[in-house]
């Protein structure tokens, strides 16, 4: 291709031939059956037909029409295009065409306008078929397009197959190269059902294939062994003001074996649970001989004597390093789990660095952390570094967490900037992990000078069988329980028209004492928001609707240290109702908070509504 059209295929992504063929159609039209005039009807057609009669003219300034006839022993229709001078000339009398448009009443006479045309062949592609519609851009067509690729259609049957043979025939899937053809000019829409199934699957099979590849590598590394210990264990979990779930017990479970590195200890069974379920989870043997295999496995593998002298019983064991996803609903107590794993962390004189993407996140997840592990005697060791913070306390956060003063360190990306020098960093846990890129993630395992121990979190619902092919390199756990005491979150779509009586409704719950937040799609008042902005909701909720309650604005170009104290004081409850953006989409806990209200939730996705909701129905109350 030449110079210009290169560069117009470069900005779909198509530099090689190959990046061509695999640029696959967005969508499909069906052609496919052609039929004769007597039996037009309004819609999609496809005719057999010569064209006759052709007419060019311009009937206003910018307006170019170009009519003419189609014809077949059956009848007639009068075809019409608008501003393409060009076909005038192009069209060749006598000869057959395949005619492809929609047959509609129009001005008061049923034509077809615009329609596509080629003269008949065995292999048309813009007519008479299955046609794709490509991904356009400007001065380049989606027929253009469509072009290449059948002139390309040589070189894909010289196109090595992806795929063992035996693979092939064992899923029963096309062949690669026929599959790609039907992709671009499917012979039937059950032949295209067939090419994208060996496409899917070969996509599939791709990810599935490169996860494991990373978790073979993930393999050839060794972390530092994190022993796990039961008394400690035991001490925190009777300490909680409410009992785990099985879930998150087995969550625990497996983080602490990951991080001890054997696959025999069950010494958790002892935290809570029936006989029968210990039995389930953690196997037979008792616990003295769990502990005989542990110490056995221990001293096969000791390599150097690590900590003070009252530790040194525990020898330095180099281990496979965990690398886990704790998947859970917003609410299921992902926070706790990784509590439980930073403690063990932190006993063995380890750091923990927990990241979060944001600072309001960071600031709750340390006053959460300080909270759970303060009962156990580690609050004292809960620092947090987010860029939020004054120069004087980022260098003191940086200096306490270089002399190992620190333990467990909570923050955003400022954690992987260069001023900060770890201790003796054992375990990374990642909150929103799908919010990091790969570099930021391995920008602080760097920082440990070994592998450290991995515990990603994610709160986006995702299905078991389509986490294990997007995360094949992490081992999952997924608590699938809410905590005892959480209600149903009801949830509700309201008209507009409806919204006196929703107001009515939602000042009886502010009355009671809970607290609202009311969530909207876009911060400033534009043509286009529709009073649906940030800022014109404030002005109507403080002013009008309820102008009789304590009322504030949270949204992202507010500046952070304003952001931070606006959630604090709602946090404090000297606010009733916060009008946000999805600035509060990740991570805000307020217990109190009821009621959620979704301004213009049509400009939301299911997914984004869903992590929405969850910052209600926190607490014991029901809500909204």
């Amino acid at each position: 291709v030449g110079d210009e059209l290169a560069k117009k295929l470069a900005v779909l992504g198509v530099k090689t031939i190959g990046d061509l063929i695999e640029n696959y159609p967005r969508r499909y039209e069906d052609y496919s059956n052609v039929i004769p005039l007597q039996e037009l009807r309004p819609g999609v057609v496809t005719l057999e037909a010569t064209i006759s009669q052709v007419v060019s003219r311009y009937v206003r300034r910018g307006l170019h029409i170009t009519e003419a006839m189609a014809s077949d022993k059956t009848g007639s229709v009068r075809l019409v295009w608008f501003n393409q001078p060009y076909r005038a000339g192009a069209i060749k009398p006598r000869q057959p065409y395949f005619i492809s448009g929609e047959y509609a009443l129009k001005g008061g006479r049923f034509s077809i306008a615009n329609p596509s045309v080629e003269l008949v062949s065995e292999f048309p592609i813009n007519t008479a078929r299955i046609i794709p519609i490509y991904r356009e851009t400007k001065g380049l067509k989606s027929f253009q397009i469509r072009k290449l690729v059948r002139e390309a259609a040589d070189i894909v049957k010289d196109m090595p197959e992806h795929l063992p043979p035996w693979l092939v025939s064992e899923q029963k899937l096309l062949d690669y190269k026929t599959a790609a053809l039907e992709m671009h000019f499917p012979s039937s829409a059950e032949m295209l059902e067939k090419a994208q199934r060996r496409l899917g699957f070969e996509e599939v099979f791709q990810l599935t294939l490169a996860a494991l590849l990373n978790k073979y590598e993930l393999y050839k590394d060794k972390s530092i062994a994190i022993p796990f210990k039961e008394r400690l264990a035991k001490d925190f979990v009777s300490k909680l003001p409410f009992k785990l779930t099985d879930a998150q017990r087995k969550a625990i479970w497996r983080i602490y074996k990951d991080m001890d590195g054997s696959t025999q200890h069950s010494h958790l069974s002892a935290m809570q649970g029936s006989s029968q379920q210990r039995t389930e989870m953690y196997g037979n043997s008792t616990l003295k001989e769990q502990t005989q295999l542990l110490t056995q496995q221990r001293a096969k593998s000791v390599s150097r004597v690590a900590g003070s002298a009252s530790k040194q019983a525990d020898a330095v064991r180099m281990v496979r390093p965990m690398n886990r996803l704790l998947e859970g609903d917003v609410g299921s107590g992902k926070t706790v789990v990784a509590a439980m794993a930073a403690l063990m962390a932190m006993e063995q004189g380890f750091q923990a660095a927990l990241m979060a993407p944001t600072e309001i996140l960071a600031r709750q997840h340390a006053n959460t952390l300080y909270k759970l592990l303060d009962n156990v005697g580690y609050g004292g060791q809960v620092g947090l570094l987010i860029g939020g913070l004054k120069p004087a306390q980022k260098q003191e956060a940086r200096a306490r967490i270089k002399s190992g003063d620190i333990k467990l360190m909570v923050g955003t990306h400022a954690l992987i900037t260069e001023q900060v020098d770890m201790h003796k960093l054992g375990l990374i846990i990642i909150d929103e992990q799908h919010r990091f890129g790969v570099e930021q993630r391995k920008a602080l395992q760097a920082k440990a000078g070994h592998m450290p121990h991995v515990l990603h979190m994610s709160a986006t619902p995702i299905p078991r069988s389509i986490a294990l092919t997007l995360y094949g390199e992490l081992d999952i756990s997924i608590l699938d329980e809410m905590p005892p005491g959480r209600q149903e979150i009801k949830t509700k779509i309201c008209s507009p028209n409806s919204r006196t009586q929703l107001n009515i409704q939602i000042d009886k719950q502010l009355e009671t004492g809970r607290q609202m937040f009311i969530v909207c799609p876009l911060i400033l008042d534009t043509d286009l928001s529709r009073g649906l902005s940030a800022e014109e909701v404030y002005a109507r909720v403080s002013k009008k609707d309820f102008k009789h309650r304590r009322v504030a604005l949270l949204h992202g170009k507010i500046k952070s240290a304003e952001k931070d104290k606006v959630m604090q004081a709602f946090l404090n409850h000297e606010y009733d109702i916060l009008v946000s953006t999805t600035v509060i989409e990740v991570g805000v806990d307020v217990p109190n908070a009821t009621i959620m209200l979704v301004e213009g939730a049509e400009r939301f996705g299911l997914a984004q509504i869903h992590q929405l909701r969850g910052r209600v129905g926190r607490g014991a109350h029901q809500s909204y």
